[in-house]
Order: structure tokens, then C-alpha cells, then sequence
């Protein structure tokens, strides 16, 4: 069975707006009552280039994206090149590594920091 390249695209636009709809439904879950977003529309964009960003970096799961869109959120949308530590990480990463998983551990210790940092009344370092 052979298939065509336009029905290749069609199953990987179709496998696309799925993992969309995924996130955007975990996005939903976890932030249920307190959306950080300002409309939908910012949420569903940023999940669009959380999965561009982290299929560039060669992260292709839905859980993957996920993280990644959480970070960006959280750290802004250019946090894999603005954050020191989140550019560390992606200039060691190695064949095999998670490193979504490595990139998300992080980013909750570097939320902890800041946490610690704003309600001690020093300032985090980068």
C-alpha cells in the first residue's frame, strides 16, 4: 500500500491538530478556574509554537510540547534562548537524552528560586 504525499500531510496536519487540542485540553485542566492566558486564541498560539519549537529541537510527543508550552508560558516565549539555564541544557544535550524532561525539572527549580527570592526580598541570579 502506498500513500500519497497528500495524504501523508493530511494524516500529519490531522496528528497536528490533535496534539493541539491535547495540550490546549491539559492547559484546561491543570488551570481550571485561572487561565494565565489572556483569550484562547494567545493560549492556542502558544501552544502552536510550543509544538514548532519543540519539533525543531527534536521533541516530538504531545508531552513534550506540553512542557514546552508550560515553560514558554511561564518564562516567556523565547525562554529556550533568554534563560541561561534553559540555554545550557539544550547546548549539552546528547542523543537520547530527555531533554524536554531535563529542560521542565529545571524550570520548576528556577520557579522555586524566584518564588524564595521575591519573598525574601532578593533578587534571583541568572
Amino acid at each position: 500500500m502506498l500513500i500519497s504525499s497528500t495524504q501523508l500531510a493530511q494524516l500529519g496536519a490531522e496528528a497536528r491538530a490533535e496534539s493541539e487540542e491535547r495540550i490546549f485540553a491539559l492547559f484546561r485542566e491543570h488551570f481550571d478556574g485561572t487561565p494565565p492566558w489572556p483569550s484562547e486564541e494567545a493560549a492556542r498560539g502558544l501552544v502552536s509554537a510550543a509544538i514548532d519549537k519543540a519539533a525543531a529541537l527534536g521533541m516530538n510527543a504531545t508531552r513534550d510540547a506540553f512542557k514546552f508550552a508550560v515553560m514558554m508560558m511561564v518564562f516567556g516565549p523565547s525562554f529556550d534562548t533568554a534563560e541561561p539555564w534553559a540555554v545550557k541544557i539544550l547546548a549539552e544535550r546528547a542523543e537520547g537524552t530527555p531533554v524536554a524532561e531535563l529542560l521542565y525539572r529545571e524550570a520548576i527549580e528556577q520557579v522555586r528560586v524566584r518564588e524564595d527570592a521575591a519573598a525574601t526580598g532578593n533578587a534571583p541570579a541568572r
